[in-house]
């Protein structure tokens, strides 16, 4: 489970995610006719590479609950989202459909976020075991 939680999912979304910004890249440079979702995946990657960096700044920060970094992350990375949206019009901007895209978004970051703090906390589980080992070896 640890090797599918550490390597294969990570790596299928990585290999998923080059492949979808690879066809757009080739979509926009070959076809005549401009691909809107060619261009919104662009755009989308750009938003993530942004939200990475968001992430990196909150990693500074000293939290003393996972949901405190959860939501300042939140706080950071939405108003982004809703700056992409609305420049890159991807759907009509209204109340509705914020609200509806903020549902999505708040349930995308909760899965990555609860994602990484259970593969935190497996991690801390098999250090701990291996220094409480190593203990027992050195008395």
């Amino acid at each position: 489970m640890t090797r599918i939680l550490k390597n294969s999912i990570p790596a299928a979304s990585i290999a998923f995610s080059l492949g979808i910004l690879s066809i757009c890249i080739i979509n926009i440079i070959y076809d005549t006719d401009l691909s809107w979702f060619s261009l919104g995946c662009l755009q989308f990657a750009v938003y993530i590479v942004l939200t990475l960096f968001a992430d990196r700044l909150a990693a500074k920060m000293n939290f003393k609950s996972f949901f405190a970094h959860f939501l300042t992350e939140v706080l950071l990375d939405y108003p982004l989202l809703l700056t992409f949206i609305y420049f890159g019009k991807w759907f009509p901007f209204d109340f509705s459909n914020i609200i509806r895209y903020f549902i999505i978004f708040l349930i995308i970051m909760a899965c990555t976020h609860l994602y990484h703090y259970q593969v935190t906390q497996k991690e801390a589980e098999e250090l701990n075991s291996l220094i409480a080992g190593y203990e027992k070896h050195a008395a």
